[in-house]
């Protein structure tokens, strides 16, 4: 439906577009045409005065025409773009947690039946609008009340890259039981990976210790565990940051639900995640 409505705005808008091009070819001929006619000449008759101030009105008319039809183009394309914005990128998939999945960082119940998987990467502008405007709301009306699990996973370019080293350091940091901190205060200072100074970012986080910081950090060993998660991610729909499962947890422990792609508005998780809960209540 909402696909049918955004082809006819933009066949509405096109013929708009005709429409002004007609008028406006038309009131510049008729600008023309009188711009080069001769000046009036003292014996022009009666008649010829009142079908030139006839033209005159008509060109005038034209131009009111023209003004009215560019703002109806305005409000076609608003029209368009107001029913683009609504048409979430969902793709329904199924997930099944393995062992790498279980032991990424998380919010919440570890036996819930309803989860949220994000992907993603501390490089990503959208994935900070996320951390920092949505999933403080989440937490507080889902992840805290025990109703879904959220499950953290690095998405960055490769296993490889530089830039997953930011995301060590938030590891390294929950070997210390510090993971949540760490991970709040990369989004809160985003750090560049040439510039990362362990030491004075343990000194940041109280309790952290910056000697056993820079040994994991150095020692490269969430190579492995990152590269799961972005082959997982791959698999189920991600193709960029970021991108979130949510799904319900069936009889032979896998999920089913949606992957979502890109930092949507807390009314989208809102949506998907009462529609999962109001399922998960109707089997018991």
């Amino acid at each position: 439906m909402l696909k049918n409505l955004i082809a006819l705005n933009t066949l509405k808008e096109k013929r708009v577009i005709s429409r002004v091009v007609i008028f406006a070819t038309l009131f510049f001929l008729l600008a023309a045409i009188i711009l080069s006619a001769r000046p009036v000449r003292p014996s022009t008759s009666d008649s010829e005065l009142a079908a030139l101030k006839a033209e005159l009105r008509n060109i005038e008319e034209l131009r009111s025409d023209i003004v009215e039809l560019q703002a109806d183009v305005q409000e076609l394309r608003r029209s368009s773009q107001r029913a683009r914005l609504t048409e979430t990128p969902v793709y329904p998939t199924t997930f099944s947690p393995d062992a790498s999945a279980l032991d990424d960082p998380f919010y919440g119940p570890t036996d819930a039946q309803v989860i949220v998987m994000a992907f993603s990467a501390y490089d990503c502008v959208p994935c900070r609008q996320f951390a920092t405007e949505t999933l403080p709301t989440l937490k507080k009306n889902y992840f805290d009340t025990g109703k879904v699990k959220f499950i953290l996973r690095d998405f960055p370019v490769s296993a490889v890259d530089e830039r997953s080293k930011i995301a060590t350091l938030a590891h390294c940091a929950g070997e210390q039981g510090k993971y949540w901190a760490a991970h709040d205060m990369l989004w809160s200072k985003p750090q560049a990976v040439d510039s990362i100074d362990v030491v004075e970012f343990a000194g940041s986080i109280p309790g952290l210790s910056p000697q056993k910081l820079r040994k994991c950090w150095e020692s490269g060993r969430y190579s492995e565990e990152i590269r799961a998660d972005i082959s997982d991610g791959k698999r189920i729909g991600a193709r960029g940051m970021p991108g979130f499962f949510i799904g319900v947890k069936g009889s032979d422990g896998s999920f089913a639900g949606k992957f979502i792609r890109g930092a949507q508005p807390y009314a989208v998780f809102d949506r998907q995640l009462g529609e999962y809960l109001e399922q998960v209540q109707g089997k018991g």
